[in-house]
């Protein structure tokens, strides 16, 4: 892989200098998103990521690692059931895979891997 990412901000950066799509890099210089933390894997690739939300649209740093870079997608659904923010059912807050509202997502976490419908997903 490149570099590794010690932050949100480290993430942020690098989807600026490598998006193609200028709207979300504007979005994004304004600090128009959400970080939703880490998936594995990022469907409907085999491979693990981060989810940020920008302009509505759900931006994905894929981290590839037979090919040893990060790429870029837009994906149209959450598999909340792949979100990585827990460890054994915990929270692990100030992970780069808990994300911006870690206790939101872990309840959209545990109705997904519950099998139950939750309103706000």
């Amino acid at each position: 892989m490149p570099k590794h990412f010690q932050s949100r901000t480290d993430m942020i950066l690098w989807l600026i200098e490598n998006c193609p799509r200028p709207a979300i890099v504007r979005a994004l210089e304004m600090g128009k998103v959400e970080f939703l933390g880490g998936f594995d894997p990022v469907p409907p690739s085999n491979l693990p990521g981060w989810i940020f939300v920008v302009k509505n649209k759900n931006v994905c740093i894929l981290a590839n690692d037979l090919k040893h870079k990060y790429e870029i997608r837009i994906v149209k659904r959450i598999f909340w059931k792949n979100w990585c923010g827990v460890f054994h059912g915990v929270l692990i807050p100030g992970s780069l895979n808990s994300g911006d509202k870690p206790e939101f997502y872990k309840e959209l976490y545990d109705a997904a891997t519950s099998n139950r419908s939750f309103k706000n997903m």
